[in-house]
């Protein structure tokens, strides 16, 4: 597996309808003999970079990054007092040994919490099958997936 981090682009292309910039960078790449599709994509969450990749590269896993940022958001939308609990209960699927044992942390908080802080668990929920993409790659690739925005191939 290998990090590609790109530093610049050209824009090369004479295409007579307007594409956003996500679209022309990641058609660039394509172009630059990037052609084998990367397996993973970590992004900040723009919809402009998604919808690209979408477009451009449709079989490429997304994983959000910085799992501490989702966490942080679960916890805004929870009291206090029991803040340092839900965060005990979020980092338990986020540090399971494998996909299966973060699934069923996964299961355990939605459980625990949704009847009574559903927009804390819909934060998470909606984005389980991303949050969790991480588990399809080696472990040792899990710290630089769960942290680093790039393009893994």
């Amino acid at each position: 597996m290998i990090l590609l981090e790109v530093p610049s682009f050209q824009l090369i292309y004479k295409i007579p309808i307007v594409l956003e910039l996500e679209t022309m960078l990641l058609l660039d790449l394509k172009a630059r003999d990037f052609s084998v599709p990367p397996k993973l994509a970590i992004g900040d969450g723009a919809m402009g970079f998604w919808g690209a990749l979408e477009e451009v590269w449709p079989q490429t896993g997304h994983q959000p990054p910085v799992l501490v940022h989702k966490t942080a958001n679960v916890l805004n939308k929870m009291p206090k007092s029991i803040q340092s609990k839900v965060k005990q209960d979020i980092h338990n699927i986020w540090k399971a040994e494998g996909k299966e044992d973060a699934n069923k942390a996964f299961d355990l908080f939605l459980d625990k919490y949704s009847v009574k802080y559903e927009q804390a668990v819909n934060c998470v929920a909606k984005d389980r099958q991303e949050l969790l993409t991480f588990y399809d790659f080696p472990a040792e690739h899990c710290k630089h997936i769960c942290t680093t925005p790039r393009l893994l191939q």
